[in-house]
């Protein structure tokens, strides 16, 4: 497996940390939809931006088999094929940082998993809502020891807009507003990537190496139902 880049000590923001393992975000035009197929992801980590709107005012779709972010923006008749086709899927693992079943997306979620719960439970940290780390918190945790930063204004930047965007292109993100997207699902990929172990298990070769096939997938939604 090839060895991946170091994180910079100090304070290191998601979008920094994101680039620093070379991905990248990419607007989902049918030529990138495409592309994510044929990668055949076994898991993949979904985050949304302007959930005060239903579907979500963008979507960021990262998935175990490529480094490209899928940037997309429903309109407001509701989910494109390929988002539905996705999220109804039970072959692949829907990553989210939160419970499943709270989320709008536009279409019911199969096979989700709420990566914030259970890394706390593996912690043996609280798994109650208002007690739980942040997104960035846990991530930079478990990739290098200490949290990373968030960019709390650009987060609240999404929630400013009044009405839905033109979803014929994503020319009404900032260049920071889309990294800043594009890095929250990269953050919930790599917890689910770098999840301990259940207690009371040794961390397998699987694990060590990070091979995310979807007999893990369902493993880890049967340790979340429990």
């Amino acid at each position: 497996e090839e060895e991946e880049a170091p994180f910079d000590d100090g304070p290191c923001c998601l979008e920094a940390a994101m680039a620093t393992r070379g991905y990248e975000a990419a607007d989902a035009s049918a030529a990138e939809w495409a592309a994510f197929w044929r990668s055949a992801p076994a898991a993949v980590a979904i985050d949304a931006e302007g959930t005060h709107m239903s579907p979500p005012v963008l979507m960021q779709i990262c998935a175990d088999s490529t480094k490209r972010v899928l940037l997309y923006a429903p309109d407001a008749s509701g989910l494109g094929a390929d988002a539905e086709r996705l999220l109804r899927d039970p072959r692949v693992t829907k990553c989210l940082f939160g419970p499943p079943e709270r989320e709008k997306l536009g279409a019911k979620i199969v096979n989700g998993l709420d990566v914030q719960r259970i890394a706390a439970k593996r912690a043996n940290a609280p798994v109650e809502r208002h007690k739980q780390k942040g997104l960035a918190t846990v991530c930079g945790e478990l990739l290098r020891g200490e949290a990373f930063d968030k960019h709390k204004d650009l987060q609240k930047s999404f929630g400013l807009i009044k009405r839905r965007p033109d979803t014929a292109s994503l020319d009404w993100l900032s260049p920071a507003q889309r990294d800043y997207a594009a890095a929250d699902a990269w953050a919930t990929l790599e917890i689910y990537k770098h999840l301990p172990p259940p207690p009371g298990k040794r961390r397998t070769a699987r694990h060590a190496n990070r091979a995310h096939t979807s007999d893990r997938g369902r493993a880890q939604t049967a340790d979340h139902q429990g």
